[in-house]
């Protein structure tokens, strides 16, 4: 039953791939939205069709962009340079060290997933100019996002709410997607039209919370309203319109009204459309991120962390995060073959309960120096942001998914291809040259 409705699912995603070629043909660019924002068709084949398809992104993007790569460079440039080599020092040293996994996952961990974001940075650096590039890429970025909405409106009608992890047309088995996507569409949107949104375009706007909604995400259900409320900050003028501030603040709570409801855990009867009892949504938060609904156990001294914010309490406790030796705490016990596994079914050694965040399986993994040069390599791209307010909302999307979730922002394809188009075009904002195709 279960692979019939997959297979009706997977035909619409292919007709929207299809219908993608047809309104903007097959070239050099459109092929790289296909490949990063279409992943989960190829993704859903899997083995040796899914692997070799790594390959072809990794060596397509760089072919496509690496004539991109030393122009126009700035500081930040050279420090994003620096930080991931000494990463990528640490990351092989590492695996040298421990001859831990097979070669072939190491080096797909590497460059499909760690050096996607460097290629990209280096390599897109020209729509910060390049106007027409620039207009023609945020136009076929804008279609891949709303077909993620379509496509999340069609998988509730099959599969119905709360169906985890296909999501849009990115994965076809990986629900992480979800949660961070949403976010980093709603900059992107809010950025191309430079705050100034007309009523259809507040629908748009609120539609992309959907995407998380879809897949019972409820991490979203929280962020999506607030970043929506601090974007209203970033305007260029002195002054904050009152009213877009209040329409703002206005669709903010309807969005976390309706998205409470919909989600069947944030409500207590645990059902779709269930009530919106407030207390019960700030215990479960509470619950699900500490394991315990009263913040005074968290500071007490016999805490068992639990969740991922109860896990944030090991950082500064290397034995608990299964690091003993010097060498374990500067470089970590290095990747494995092995999943992600949850710590209470027996992954990494690190001593907590239930879930963790991003950077807690990176202390584990690659040790303190290992993550601190992987924490500046993504500070230094968001650094590459010219204008304060929107550098401020940027950092704080990529520090909550640090701490409290996967770390998707940088190291995941489509999020990474939107984070830095976003963070070139709001420079765009600063620069009056344009650059003519020839």
């Amino acid at each position: 039953m279960f692979s019939a409705k997959y297979n009706i699912y997977l035909l619409f995603v292919i007709l929207s791939a299809i219908y993608f070629i047809y309104k903007y043909h097959i070239n050099k660019y459109s092929l790289l939205i296909l490949i990063f924002f279409w992943q989960g068709i190829f993704q859903s084949f899997g083995g040796l069709f899914e692997n070799v398809f790594k390959i072809f992104v990794v060596l397509y993007s760089v072919m496509l962009l690496r004539p991109n790569f030393n122009k126009n460079k700035k500081i930040t440039d050279y420090l994003v340079g620096l930080s991931f080599l000494a990463y990528s020092i640490i990351f092989w040293f590492s695996y040298i060290y421990y001859r831990r996994g097979a070669i072939f996952t190491i080096l797909s961990q590497y460059f499909y997933k760690l050096a996607i974001p460097v290629i990209l940075f280096y390599g897109l650096k020209d729509i910060e100019f390049d106007s027409i590039k620039r207009n023609y890429l945020s136009k076929m970025l804008l279609f891949a996002i709303y077909v993620q909405v379509i496509l999340s409106i069609i998988k509730v009608m099959i599969f119905g709410f709360d169906f985890e992890p296909i999501v849009g047309s990115m994965a076809s088995w990986g629900g992480g997607y979800a949660v961070v996507f949403p976010l980093v569409a709603l900059l992107f949107y809010w950025v191309i039209k430079k705050g100034n949104l007309n009523k259809n375009e507040w629908l748009i706007i609120a539609s992309f919370i959907i995407i998380a909604v879809a897949s019972g995400k409820r991490t979203p259900v929280f962020l999506y309203p607030l970043f929506l409320v601090a974007l209203q900050f970033t305007r260029r003028n002195t002054y904050i319109n009152i009213r877009t501030l209040f329409i703002s603040i206005f669709i903010a709570v309807i969005l976390f009204y309706f998205a409470v409801r919909l989600t069947v855990t944030l409500n207590p009867e645990g059902k779709v459309w269930g009530s919106f009892d407030i207390q019960y949504v700030t215990d479960y938060a509470l619950t699900y991120n500490f394991g315990t609904d009263n913040p005074k156990d968290i500071a007490n001294e016999y805490y068992q962390s639990e969740g991922r914010g109860g896990a944030l309490t090991l950082i500064f406790n290397p034995q608990k995060l299964g690091l003993y030796s010097i060498t374990e705490i500067l470089i970590g016990n290095g990747y494995s073959t092995e999943g992600l596994m949850s710590p209470k079914h027996g992954g990494w050694g690190i001593e907590h309960e239930g879930l963790i965040g991003s950077i807690i399986g990176s202390l584990n993994r690659m040790g303190y120096l290992g993550t601190l040069f992987m924490v500046a390599f993504c500070v230094m791209i968001i650094c590459r942001t010219k204008d304060i307010r929107y550098r401020c909302i940027f950092l704080a999307l990529y520090l909550w998914d640090l701490l409290l979730y996967a770390n998707l922002v940088f190291f995941d394809r489509p999020t990474a291809f939107l984070m830095i188009f976003t963070i070139y075009y709001v420079n765009s904002y600063h620069n009056n040259n344009i650059i003519v195709h020839r």
